[in-house]
C-alpha cells in the first residue's frame, strides 16, 4: 500500500460581529481533538500567527483555560512543562453569561434531571515565558484549552502585562458581588455566540490593545478567530482562499495530507 496525498479542507465561517471587529469560526470541532483532526487546526493557527506578525502585530501570548485540562492526560503533560513555561494564574469566564459566582446548594436543588451543574470557578494559566508561547501552544493544542492574543505592540510581554492589568479594572466588575475578587487577571472566553451578542463598546473593552484573538472553544465546539478590524488581508497572507461572494464571505484552507492509500483525493 503506497502513500498518497489527500486534501484536508478547513472552512472558516463568518460570525455576526459588531464593526469594526470581524469574526470567523471553524465549526464542528469536538475537543479534545482526535489525532487526525489536530494537525490541520495547528497548521491554521500557526499560519494566522505568522501572518499577524507580517502585518505588524506582536508574537502570540498564550493563556490556558483549565476546564478541560484534565482530559486525556492534559494535566500531566502541563505539569511536565509548567516550570519551563512560568505560569501565572488568573480567572477566565464568558463575559456574555450571568455574573460568575460560586455554586450554591439551591443550584443543585433546582437543576433539571440529567444536567450538569454550571461551575463558574474556572482558573486560567498565562504562559509568562513568552519564548515558550508557541511551543506551549503546540504541546497543548487541540485540547480545548488554548487562547492566543496578538497585540498591536512589538513588546508582547509589556502588552500582555498591561492587558491583564486592564482586566483588573474592567472585567473584574463582571463578577457577582463579593465573588472571585482576588485574581491577578480576568480573561474573557469568547465564542461565536458571545461575539454575536456583543456591542462594539464591549468588544473594545474585552480586546483593549489586542489585534487578534484565537480560541479553542469547547462549549461551542469551534475555533474562534476575532480581529479588531477586517481579517481578509490576514487570511490572504496566511494562504487561505475566499470561497464565496459578498462583503463578508467564507474562507478555506486546503492542506495536503499523506494517507496510506493508492488514491489521491483532489480538492
Amino acid at each position: 500500500m503506497s502513500n498518497a496525498t489527500a486534501i484536508a479542507v478547513l472552512e472558516l465561517t463568518p460570525v455576526e460581529c459588531a464593526v469594526p471587529f470581524q469574526a470567523f469560526c471553524v465549526p464542528n470541532l469536538a475537543f479534545p481533538l482526535s489525532g487526525e483532526a489536530r494537525p490541520p487546526i495547528v497548521d491554521l493557527v500557526k499560519r494566522l500567527l505568522a501572518a499577524a506578525q507580517k502585518l505588524g502585530l506582536s508574537t502570540p501570548a498564550l493563556w490556558l483555560d483549565t476546564q478541560k485540562l484534565h482530559e486525556e492526560g492534559g494535566s500531566k503533560i502541563y505539569g511536565s512543562h509548567a516550570r519551563q513555561w512560568s505560569p501565572e494564574m488568573g480567572f477566565c469566564f464568558d463575559p456574555s453569561e450571568a455574573a460568575p459566582r460560586k455554586l450554591r446548594f439551591d443550584d443543585l436543588l433546582n437543576m433539571e434531571y440529567g444536567t450538569q451543574p454550571r461551575l463558574a470557578d474556572r482558573s486560567c494559566i498565562f504562559v509568562s515565558n513568552l519564548q515558550q508561547s508557541l511551543a506551549a501552544y503546540e504541546v497543548m493544542s487541540g485540547r480545548g484549552v488554548a487562547n492566543l492574543l496578538c497585540f498591536r505592540e512589538a513588546d508582547t510581554l509589556a502588552a500582555a502585562q498591561r492587558y491583564m492589568q486592564h482586566t483588573q479594572q474592567t472585567l473584574k466588575r463582571y463578577m457577582a458581588e463579593g465573588e472571585f475578587q482576588n485574581f491577578k487577571y480576568y480573561f474573557p472566553l469568547l465564542s461565536s455566540r458571545c461575539v454575536g451578542k456583543a456591542s462594539t463598546q464591549q468588544l473594545s473593552e474585552w480586546f483593549a490593545e489586542a489585534g487578534l484573538y484565537l480560541r479553542e472553544s469547547p462549549e461551542t465546539k469551534e475555533l474562534v478567530i476575532v480581529g479588531d478590524r477586517s481579517l481578509e488581508h490576514l487570511f490572504a497572507i496566511a494562504g487561505l482562499q475566499r470561497t464565496g461572494y459578498g462583503e463578508i464571505s467564507p474562507w478555506a484552507l486546503h492542506l495536503p495530507q499523506q494517507t496510506e492509500t493508492g488514491e489521491c483525493n483532489e480538492p
